[in-house]
């Protein structure tokens, strides 16, 4: 009995493992750019960038592509200190068949179940008026497919995006622009404390009343 148990759990361990290593492996390239290549790499492999723009620090840059594909709108590549972290994917809704959900069901086939599935914040400050957001994620990479409702100048519109992420140059760039942003509020002149002991004593006995 003992050794019919040890072999049952031996089988399920294994069928459990073949479950894991079944689960596909996200990816990481789109066309010619991958991510973690450098941006010299991109801008020879697409000499046709439509432009590089910096962002809040020298340290990072956006290269925006115009596909030829009628089914994309754009391809911005993000980097960090020259390594592309990111590549956001937008499809003109008006080319795919069956809009988001028809790509998301292509998507669920190719990545299996996502991690995260449903509606997203609204930003009213910059028009989004709504936001539905699909998750993939393997530790390595995440895979988000995200629909937005905008209102914009009087005109409503709708993006489809999927944007692919390298989590561990992500990491570095957040930690990089929040140690920008703090040197930046640090640099803003504010009256500070006065640490000699001296002076404060002196401003406490002045204060003092007399008897």
């Amino acid at each position: 009995t003992v050794l019919v148990l040890l072999l049952a759990l031996g089988s399920a361990s294994t069928s459990a493992d073949e479950t894991r290593s079944a689960d596909p492996i996200l990816p990481r390239s789109f066309q010619k750019a991958r991510l973690g290549m450098g941006i010299g790499e991109l801008v020879r492999t697409y000499p046709e960038a439509a432009k590089i723009q910096p962002l809040r620090t020298q340290l990072n840059r956006t290269v925006v592509l115009a596909p030829k594909d009628p089914a994309l709108r754009r391809i911005e590549s993000r980097f960090h200190q020259g390594s592309l972290y990111e590549i956001q994917i937008f499809y003109n809704p008006d080319r795919l068949p069956r809009g988001a959900t028809g790509l998301l069901s292509r998507l669920k086939e190719l990545y299996g179940q996502p991690a995260a599935e449903g509606l997203g914040d609204n930003d009213l400050e910059k028009g989004i008026l709504w936001v539905n957001k699909t998750v993939w994620n393997d530790g390595v990479t995440r895979v988000a497919l995200v629909e937005r409702r905008k209102f914009v100048d009087g005109v409503e519109s709708r993006e489809i995006v999927l944007i692919m992420t390298d989590l561990a140059l992500e990491r570095l760039h957040e930690e990089a622009t929040a140690e920008a942003q703090r040197r930046e509020e640090e640099a803003i002149p504010i009256p500070l404390p006065d640490r000699n002991p001296r002076l404060k004593q002196t401003a406490r006995t002045a204060h003092e009343p007399r008897a």
